[in-house]
């Protein structure tokens, strides 16, 4: 016949009036719970950041962005309300076409495909411009445009960042893009990235009654 073993009995401890008493919170103390924070926001930042590069397109690439890119402007100014339908297509081509005279070979125009390791063709493309305004030298952002299969993984986030570094190297002293008002999304994500708002169009349309 086996034994059991029964442990005695702990002592019961004493009450310590101060073991559950709240910690006096002190400027000292607010000010590393901020750090510690801050730096945890960092940590997941640089956890969170893709993997990816700009690479610049070669002539089949750039075909099928120019096309894409076409009929994303196209698209964009029908929601803005800016373009009828019908006239979109047409009118987006023909702006395209005298921004770029001789197409990827166009003086001051930079054009990437935003490549990703494991995936053979690019997950979207950015277009971007040397601008001289005055003294100063301003990259702007014609185009960034992340496919649909590939969204919502911060690829856009990382190639803006990479392209503020392209532009900063090459002595840019500020970015600049346009963004139509339906389209919210990008507009809080220029916001997070520090983009401010320089200049408002507005426009309203009369009865033809």
């Amino acid at each position: 016949m086996s034994a059991s073993i029964i442990p005695a009995p702990c002592p019961q401890a004493l009450p310590n009036p101060s073991v559950n008493r709240p910690r006096r919170l002190t400027a000292s103390s607010l000010r590393t719970s901020v750090r510690r924070v801050g730096y945890l926001q960092r940590q997941v930042s640089t956890m969170a950041k893709p993997v990816l590069t700009l690479e610049p397109l070669n002539a089949d690439s750039f075909s099928e962005f120019l096309e894409q890119a076409v009929a994303g402007y196209a698209s964009d100014n029908v929601a803005a309300g800016r373009w009828m339908p019908q006239d979109a297509l047409s009118l987006a081509r023909k702006e395209t076409e005298q921004l770029l005279p001789v197409g990827a070979t166009t003086p001051g125009h930079y054009f990437f495909g935003i490549s990703v390791p494991g995936t053979p063709a690019p997950v979207g493309y950015l277009w971007l411009a040397s601008m001289q305004r005055g003294s100063a030298k301003v990259a702007y952002i014609y185009q960034i445009v992340i496919k649909p299969e590939h969204r919502r993984h911060g690829y856009a986030r990382e190639a803006l960042r990479q392209a503020e570094a392209f532009a900063a190297e090459d002595g840019h002293a500020a970015m600049a893009l346009n963004v139509f008002a339906p389209n919210t999304a990008a507009q809080a994500l220029y916001r997070s990235l520090g983009y401010a708002v320089t200049n408002m169009n507005m426009a309203k349309p009369l009865s033809t009654k």
